[in-house]
């Protein structure tokens, strides 16, 4: 079994703990610090990583898309994307993929390989379907998104760290088994069991993380057993990591976004009901048919989230009076607060006059709570055919330290500390890129998540289109005797794709 170029993403690992976690793997790679996209979550994150093109063009913000009336918000599916993905152009080219546990990618779709999609997706959606029983046959039970936010088991820190590493034993087996079946031209897989572990125990890692001040968490910092637990899940990720790169050609290791200790609570509702601008309907949305079965699906939200993800509606946020809302809030990831604007106020001088308003208010409230919380345009910030797609405006803390809750029943607009004992991390801008083979760049350099794609495209010695967004981050070369396999066929129907997504970026739809 050879790999030609490989990328192991490992979600939200910080340089930092990058250098002593990946002792011994990092040596010989072009190492540097990767700055994220706006906001730093997870799926416009690893969209950018996959398709080199800013939210403008993918239409991706969040998790959550919102639905075409712009009132409620749909789960997002690898339908919704817009843009192709490095190893869709390596599928057109010929070139045999295999794409793992990658995030967002549910449903999966026909490459020339096979697809596994990761977080988010149900365990037995794969391409070919055949290939889950397959390879459960052959390594096991697929591994279990572990939702520490979600499972009050997991207040006691033992429990999920135990969760969390018999889970990641399991991904590690059913990576390994995909990654010996055959030769591959392109191995792609992510750990998402990173992420999970920063968001519970950041206040581990992190010696002066401000709850330290609370005995509960100076507890479970000073835990042996839990210090151990963490440690053992770093050697058994090294030693995956380092599996891969011993088998591959080429590759780039990404995280898509660091991590650092979440200092405060906003309530979106109650910030955006404070300009004037947004009414809340509190006492329609409780006595309501629709307001009493949305309050009792959000109990229920958590079992049914964890069975299957993209089950049943979302939320329908009844508590809105849209009709007499110049500008409102729903709640997407808990890094921002997504602003928009009702139809007649988007464009044009109205545009920049609501906008002021919620920027002074965000300011009185910075001044009022000791914050630091910015608004972003996203129509300044971005560009590209699926820009209304998304929220008008973004409210995000400069330090990325806020967790951001819609709660429309309480009127308290701020508050110190986490939301539960179960999430003391959030998100930083600054992820990791390491390229094999490398010359030894240090973490003073820099390169952007929009680089990724072109990168890996150039290792796999494919022609990079004019309309990506990014540019190779490092001095790669195409792997040895791979270029020369792009031709004929193959090259037409590369040419052809770029044709297609060309239009697409340039029509929107």
């Amino acid at each position: 079994m050879t790999i030609d170029v490989a990328l192991v993403g490992l979600d939200g690992l910080p340089p930092p703990l990058a250098e002593g976690w990946l002792a011994g793997v990092l040596g010989g790679t072009y190492t540097s610090t990767l700055t994220s996209i706006t906001p730093p979550v997870t799926a416009p994150a690893w969209t950018c990583i996959a398709t080199g093109l800013n939210p403008g063009k993918t239409g991706v913000i969040d998790f959550l898309n919102p639905a075409a009336d712009r009132r409620s918000l749909e789960p997002l599916t690898s339908r919704a994307v817009r843009g192709l993905a490095f190893w869709d152009y390596a599928s057109a080219a010929g070139y045999v993929v295999c794409v793992n546990d990658y995030p967002v990618l549910y449903p999966p779709y026909p490459v020339s390989g096979v697809m596994a999609p990761g977080f988010l997706s149900p365990r037995w959606a794969t391409y070919p379907p055949s290939l889950f029983s397959e390879v459960e046959e052959g390594a096991g039970p697929h591994w279990e998104h572990v939702y520490f936010a979600a499972e009050k088991r997991f207040d006691d820190v033992l429990v999920f760290l135990d969760e969390l590493i018999r889970s990641f034993m399991r991904k590690v087996k059913w990576s390994l088994y995909m990654m010996e079946r055959r030769d591959w031209n392109l191995y792609v897989d992510v750990v998402s069991h990173t992420d999970w572990l920063f968001h519970r125990c950041w206040h581990i890692l992190d010696e002066n993380h401000p709850v330290l001040r609370l005995k509960r968490f100076r507890d479970e910092a000073a835990s042996s057993e839990a210090r151990y637990l963490i440690d053992l899940f770093a050697s058994l990720l090294r030693s995956y990591v380092s599996a891969v790169r011993g088998s591959s050609a080429s590759g780039v290791l990404v995280s898509d976004h660091g991590f650092g200790p979440l200092r405060y609570r906003v309530n979106t509702a109650a910030l955006l009901e404070a300009t004037g601008l947004m009414r809340i309907e509190r006492r329609r949305a409780l006595l309501s048919l629709q307001g009493l079965v949305s309050r009792l699906y959000r109990l229920l939200l958590p079992r049914r989230y964890i069975e299957n993800p993209l089950s049943g509606a979302p939320d329908s946020f009844d508590t809105i009076d849209y009709s007499s809302s110049a500008a409102y809030t729903l709640p997407h990831d808990e890094l921002m607060a997504a602003v928009y604007l009702s139809e007649r106020l988007r464009r044009g001088p109205a545009r920049e006059g609501v906008l002021a308003r919620i920027r002074e208010r965000v300011a009185a409230v910075d001044e009022a709570e000791g914050l630091d919380l910015v608004l972003i345009d996203t129509h300044r910030l971005y560009r590209g055919p699926r820009l209304d797609r998304l929220p008008d405006a973004l409210i995000l803390s400069k330090t990325s330290s806020a967790y951001f809750e819609f709660k429309p029943f309480e009127k308290r607009v701020a508050g110190r500390g986490p939301p539960s004992g179960r999430y003391t991390g959030v998100h930083r801008y600054d992820g990791v890129l390491a390229v094999w083979p490398g010359s030894g760049g240090g973490w003073s350099l820099r390169a952007h998540i929009l680089d990724v794609a072109p990168t890996i495209m150039k290792m796999l010695g494919l022609p990079l289109p004019g309309y990506l967004d990014g540019s190779p981050a490092a001095p790669v070369k195409t792997v040895a005797g791979i270029g020369g396999r792009l031709r004929g066929r193959g090259l037409l129907r590369l040419r052809a794709r770029y044709a297609r997504a060309s239009a697409m970026l340039r029509g929107g739809g």
